[in-house]
């Protein structure tokens, strides 16, 4: 319970009647670009400007062709500056696009993404301002790069290098180790374990286009498609065969939260988890006709989707208990009885995994071909740092590992063959995008299967019964930083653009750190401008805090086991503050002596502690689970939110500083977010989203009801924290959306 490098892949878009993407030389002229040469080198990067090819030290590169575009528009004028409208001219020459602004933020983020580039540290492509960018590096003419003689096509194993991880590069020796250059990179050759999958013509077709579908099941034979639509503070279900273009709901909207889909062994049924009554706690199996009917509950607590045994008799998911700190591996049968615990995990997290701007929850377990093994994605201690793949034998619950890795490791699906699984990883080192990877059982390297710059969901894989189709979500997570005067709605002003921010917090009264979604800390001062990087070799931060006293930051780092850190306020002297199992969510005193945080009890999951700032014996402050502590403006006190009764709703919860001795509590609406201090300490403000829009709600700690405090008509608010006087209110705001992708033809 818990709650261009051209590539050979044809992108469908269902709103566009199916339309195959052109090619680069069919939808922009080449002639644009005469002035430069056939080749040119910028740092590790080399473009084949006649073929939009890229390479970085030898290696080909995605780049798909508006971020090509956008490329080529800044080498041909390097050092200068090229306008938005230029570039959005050159872009969209027939004025056919929409929404210009937002494609074209998208196209320079997805060239930035390619070169490892940075909007707050650049080295190649600078942003100026309300105006455009400019190239900054210093260009080289380049000749033609050296052929590789062409390689027979054994068996692909695919790894090579994308978006979103960093990898060695792959050494050939002799006959042990081949790279073959395909269509989305290069892949690595094993042959401890060769791959049976092929990407010469695999394709990728998104199948909805509102950006609102959060979760999704392909029916075993792949006729049907089913996902949940969300829709302000509701979510219905929706059924569509995937060769027609038009969806049918099957669930009408609740505000009852759905999620973790699964088919039914034969395609008859699907099965889906509800949170009822409230509760975004403690969610319900049920099942029902896929061509809809009133659902019918199954089993209660439950925490993922469910999978079914080789001749779909039994079904197992996995349970998660707080009170005990405890999460099982259940086996029932497929009507919901006669349940066996197959496996225990003893802290409650260790089935979980997290990742905040787009999931946080269990992933579900696989249960093998043959019907003798389950495997399941585990973290190592409670989020920590490390996550694994184990294998648990169904007939006496034995385990053993088969992959670890430093990656989140989301949802798993075997292969009918029964001898590998795709899974769907993402590094936190590079911001957490998720891509799919093939792993070999029981033993072999993970290699990976697509290499784009899609962000697919960690919660939602899923793969049709001859292995033919895959189906999932993709995510797209846009924030920046915006001002508020006085929390003045209509006085608020955006500081940042298109930088992806995770949390932020005021440093002094005119100074902000913040921590993007790659994992970097960064300062920023009240007009966005000014920029430091203060961990240009640390991409592993979270959740960040500011001290009072503007003297020290501490953090959240990932750098092997979760754990609290300090440093000076210009990035100096990073120094581990504590060293127990699973710390996170750290904030600093107003006079900088000390900090709050959480870790890990076996017993009770989460629970709230102090240490000073120097270090020392930690202190704990309570004794209950707890999540996200704050420290009042004074330092007396110290709200956190806890489990309500019977896990139906949540607590916020006020104590002494020093004693942990409650003072306050109240109830809470399901769902709200992020809790902080009003300016004064008299309140506590928290986000509530209705209808896709987020806002702040101020509730006075003597009681009475909450009153909205801003009056935002758009987006969604992630994080948010008063100035040290009190006069601006920080914001980070943006959206984020998500859509259904199926992937095919990629044996």
């Amino acid at each position: 319970m818990l709650c261009s490098w051209r590539i050979p892949v044809q992108l469908d878009s269902s709103g566009g009647g199916g339309r195959l993407a052109r090619s680069i030389s069919e939808m922009y002229p080449l002639e644009s670009h005469s002035q430069l040469g056939p080749y040119v080198r910028f740092g590790p990067f080399e473009l084949d400007v006649r073929s939009g090819e890229l390479q970085h030290n030898g290696r080909k590169m995605l780049l798909n062709e508006q971020p090509l575009q956008v490329l080529l528009a800044l080498l041909e004028r390097p050092g200068e500056l090229v306008s938005r409208e230029e570039l959005v001219q050159r872009l969209w020459p027939d004025g056919t696009f929409v929404d210009y602004e937002r494609g074209l933020n998208k196209a320079v983020n997805k060239l930035r993404e390619v070169l490892r580039d940075s909007a707050d540290s650049p080295r190649f492509v600078e942003t100026i301002p309300r105006r455009g960018y400019r190239f900054i590096a210093h260009l080289e003419p380049s000749n033609p790069p050296i052929p590789v003689d062409p390689v027979p096509k054994p068996p692909q194993v695919l790894t090579g290098e994308g978006k979103p991880y960093r990898f060695a590069v792959a050494a050939v020796l002799g006959a042990l180790l081949l790279l073959i250059a395909v269509g989305f990179g290069v892949y690595e050759l094993s042959t401890a374990h060769s791959s049976p999958l092929n990407l010469q013509n695999m394709r990728i077709t998104r199948l909805t286009e509102n950006g609102k579908a959060s979760d999704v099941a392909i029916s075993p034979d792949g006729r049907y498609v089913v996902y949940v639509l969300s829709e302000g503070q509701k979510q219905s279900l929706w059924m569509r065969q995937v060769a027609a273009e038009s969806a049918v709901q099957i669930l009408p909207p609740d505000p009852a939260p759905l999620s973790r889909l699964s088919f039914s062994p034969d395609g008859n049924y699907i099965y889906f988890l509800r949170s009822d009554g409230g509760s975004f706690n403690f969610a319900n199996l049920y099942q029902m006709p896929v061509l809809g009917a009133t659902p019918r509950l199954l089993i209660q607590d439950i925490d993922t989707p469910i999978t079914f045994s080789a001749h779909g008799e039994r079904e197992a998911f996995i349970r998660g208990n707080p009170e005990k700190g405890e999460s099982y591996l259940v086996t029932a049968d497929n009507n919901g009885g006669n349940e066996k615990v197959l496996a225990t995990e003893n802290n409650l997290q260790s089935f979980a995994l997290a990742n905040f701007s787009t999931y946080f929850g269990f992933v579900g377990p696989a249960w093998s071909p043959d019907g003798k093994t389950i495997v399941a994605s585990v973290s190592e201690g409670i989020r920590g740092g490390v996550f694994s793949v184990l294998a648990f034998s169904v007939s006496d619950g034995k385990v053993q590992k088969i992959y670890s890795s430093k990656s989140f490791i989301g949802q798993l699906r075997w292969l009918p063959s029964g001898d590998g699984l795709l899974m769907i990883m993402a590094d936190p080192v590079t911001g957490l995008s998720g891509q799919i990877w093939y792993l070999p059982y029981p033993h072999g390297t993970a290699q990976r299967l697509t290499n784009d710059l899609t962000n697919y969901n960690l919660c939602c894989l899923d793969l049709t019964t001859n292995a033919d189709t895959i189906a999932t979500v993709e995510n797209n997570y846009v924030a920046d930083l915006w001002l508020a005067p006085a929390g003045a709605t209509d006085k608020a002003r955006q500081i940042t653009s298109n930088a992806a921010i995770v949390d932020a917090s005021w440093l002094t009264d005119n100074k902000i750190v913040l921590q993007n979604i790659k994992g970097d800390l960064l300062t920023v001062d009240h007009e966005g401008a000014n920029n430091m990087l203060l961990t240009p070799d640390a991409h592993n931060v979270r959740a960040i805090a500011a001290c009072g006293d503007g003297r020290h930051i501490v953090y959240e780092s990932l750098r092997s086991t979760e754990h609290i850190w300090v440093m000076n306020a210009d990035g100096s002297n990073a120094t581990q503050l504590t060293s127990g199992d699973g710390e996170s969510f750290p904030d600093c005193s107003p006079d900088g002596k000390w900090v709050a945080y959480l870790a890990s009890d076996k017993s009770l999951g989460f629970t709230a502690w102090r240490v000073n700032i120097d270090g020392g014996k930690p202190v704990q402050l309570t004794h209950e689970w707890a999540y996200g502590p704050r420290i009042s403006p004074n330092g007396s006190l110290v709200l956190y939110t806890t489990l309500g009764p019977k896990d139906e709703h949540d607590v916020i919860v006020v104590v002494d500083a020093a004693s942990g001795q409650r003072m306050y509590s109240w109830d809470i609406p399901a769902g709200i977010d992020d809790a902080h201090w009003a300016q004064d300490g008299q309140a506590v403000d928290y986000v509530i989203t209705r209808d896709a829009v987020s806002n702040l709600w101020r509730q006075p700690l003597t009681g009475g009801p909450a009153k909205q405090i801003t009056d935002f008509k758009s987006g969604r608010i992630f994080r948010f924290g008063w100035s040290r006087d009190g006069k601006q209110l920080l914001l980070v705001r943006g959206d984020i959306s998500s859509d259904v992708i199926l992937i095919r033809n990629f044996k």
